[in-house]
C-alpha cells in the first residue's frame, strides 16, 4: 500500500500546472507499452492513480521549492511527471555527486523503507531529462541514483520521475543537488560530496577553471552549509581542479609547516613575531619588531607597531602576504604598497597637524614629506612572503620565489637597519 492520501495541500493552480505534460505522444506510448509488459515487477504498486496523488501531495520542485525558484528559475522547463520503466533510465556512475558513488548501507536502508512503507507520495521523486541521444525514449537520471539501486534490489522495474529541460548542464548540477533532499531515507551530502561535484564540473568543462566560477557554483550547491564548510570546499576545489597549482597560502594560527609562524620564523629566520609575552629588555636586545600583514594598512602592524616602536625605540617591520590565492601576485603586492604609503602619509599628516603653527597647516603632503627624515619613520615594509612556488627550470627546479621577496618575487636580503622597501628600487 502507498502512504495514505490527505486533504489538498496546494492551490488548484499549482495542481493544474503540476499535472501538465509536454512530451511527444510517441514517447509516452512506448513507456506505457513497456509498463504493461512488466506489471508483475511492481512491488511498490505504482500506477496512474498513485502518480496523480503524488502530484497533489508533492508537486514538482519548480512550483513549490523556493530554493529551486530562486536559484534556477527559468533555466529549467518542466516536461511533466511520468511513470517510466527503469530500463529507459540511465545514470552516469562516474559522475555522481557522492564522494563514494555507491553507498551500499544507504541503498539497503532505502530498500527496507520500500518494503515497509511502499512508495511515499509525499516524497520528492528523482528528476531527469531526455537524453537527446539516438534512443528518443531514454532518460538521464539526475538525482535518485541510490533509489535506483534500491529499486533493483527489491525487484521494482519502474518509478516516477519529474522531467525537465535545462538551459545548460550547469543548472542540471544545481537542480540535482537541490532535489537530493527528499523524505525517503536520505544520505546527506557532506563536504566531500560537494567537493567532488565541483571538481567534476570543472573537469567536464561545465564551469571555467577559475576561482569566480568555482565560488559561484559552491554558493549555489552548498548554500545550506556553514560558511567555513563552503570555504573548505572552495579551497580544496582550487587545488583539486588545478586553479592555483603553484600558489602557497598560510594559516594564521598554530606553528605547523603551512602557517605564518613557521614561514616567518623557521624558513625566513626572523625572530619571534610580535611582542606578546616578551619583556622590554628582550625587545630592545632583538632590535626590531616583526609583524605580518595581508594588507598595506593592516591595523595590528600599524597601531601596535607605532606604539611599541616608540616605547622601545626600535623599528617595526611589516612583512606582506596574500591571505587568499590571487590571479596576479605582482598586482596584489603593488596594491599592498599603495595602501602602505597611503596609510603612512595619513599618519604623518595627522602628527604634523597636531603641532603645526597657524598658517603652516595648509601645506600639501609633498611639502610635509620633504620636511622629515623618512629613514626615521618607525614603520617599515620589509618585503613579502614567498608565495609563488612554481619550479624554476633555471635553478634546477627550486621554487620560483625563495625567502623574503620584493614585488616581482626577487629574493631580498633583510637588513634590520636598512631602508623600507618603498624607498628602494625593488618596489
Amino acid at each position: 500500500m502507498t502512504t495514505s492520501f490527505s486533504s489538498q495541500k496546494f492551490s488548484d493552480e499549482i495542481l493544474k500546472q503540476a499535472r501538465q505534460t509536454n512530451l511527444p505522444t510517441s514517447i509516452e506510448l512506448e513507456w506505457r507499452k513497456n509498463l504493461d509488459l512488466t506489471k508483475i515487477n511492481n512491488p511498490l504498486e505504482l500506477n496512474a492513480d498513485v502518480l496523480d496523488k503524488s502530484l497533489a501531495e508533492c508537486p514538482p520542485p519548480h512550483l513549490v521549492n523556493k530554493e529551486w525558484q530562486e536559484k534556477i528559475g527559468e533555466n529549467a522547463l518542466y516536461r511533466g511527471r511520468f511513470h517510466i520503466p527503469n530500463i529507459f533510465v540511465e545514470y552516469d556512475f562516474d559522475n555522481q555527486p557522492r564522494a563514494k558513488s555507491n553507498e551500499q548501507d544507504h541503498i539497503c536502508e532505502l530498500g527496507n523503507s520500500y518494503r515497509v512503507k511502499k512508495y511515499r507520495i509525499d516524497s520528492q521523486p528523482p528528476i531527469g531529462k531526455l537524453s537527446g541521444h539516438l534512443n528518443p525514449f531514454r532518460v538521464d537520471g539526475l538525482s535518485g541514483f541510490h533509489r535506483y539501486g534500491a529499486q533493483a534490489n527489491i525487484g521494482q522495474r519502474s518509478y516516477f520521475y519529474d522531467l525537465y529541460d535545462f538551459t545548460s548542464p550547469y543548472w542540471e548540477i544545481v537542480a540535482r543537488n537541490i532535489t537530493n533532499h527528499h523524505l525517503d531515507p536520505a544520505l546527506s551530502q557532506n563536504k566531500h560530496d560537494l567537493l567532488k561535484e565541483t571538481i567534476n564540473a570543472v573537469e567536464n568543462s561545465i564551469i571555467e577553471k577559475n576561482p569566480d566560477a568555482i565560488n559561484n557554483l559552491v554558493e549555489l550547491i552548498a548554500a545550506d552549509k556553514p560558511s567555513e564548510i563552503r570555504k573548505w570546499i572552495k579551497d580544496k576545489a582550487y587545488n583539486g581542479a588545478g586553479v592555483y597549482p603553484q600558489f602557497r597560502t598560510f594559516g594564521s594560527k598554530g606553528s605547523g609547516q603551512h602557517t605564518l609562524k613557521y614561514c616567518v620564523e623557521t624558513e625566513l629566520g626572523f625572530p619571534k613575531m610580535g611582542h606578546d609575552g616578551r619583556s622590554e629588555e628582550e625587545m630592545k636586545t632583538q632590535g626590531y619588531i616583526v609583524y605580518t600583514g595581508n594588507s598595506g594598512d593592516v591595523l595590528r602592524g600599524w597601531g601596535s607597531g607605532i606604539y611599541r616602536s616608540k616605547k622601545y625605540r626600535i623599528p617595526a617591520w611589516i612583512i606582506g602576504y596574500s591571505a587568499t590565492r590571487v590571479d596576479n601576485l605582482q598586482e596584489f603586492r603593488e596594491n599592498f604598497i599603495e595602501q602602505f604609503l597611503a596609510y603612512k602619509e595619513g599618519m604623518i599628516k595627522f602628527a604634523y597637524d597636531l603641532f603645526c603653527e597657524d598658517g603652516e597647516c595648509e601645506k600639501d603632503m609633498e611639502e610635509i614629506l620633504g620636511m622629515i627624515d623618512q629613514d626615521q619613520f618607525p614603520i617599515k615594509l620589509a618585503g613579502f612572503l614567498p608565495q609563488y612556488r612554481k619550479p624554476d627550470p633555471k635553478s634546477e627546479g627550486r621554487p620560483t620565489e625563495i625567502g623574503l621577496v620584493d614585488v616581482y618575487g626577487q629574493t631580498l636580503t633583510f637588513d634590520p637597519k636598512g631602508k623600507c622597501l618603498t624607498q628602494t628600487d625593488n618596489m
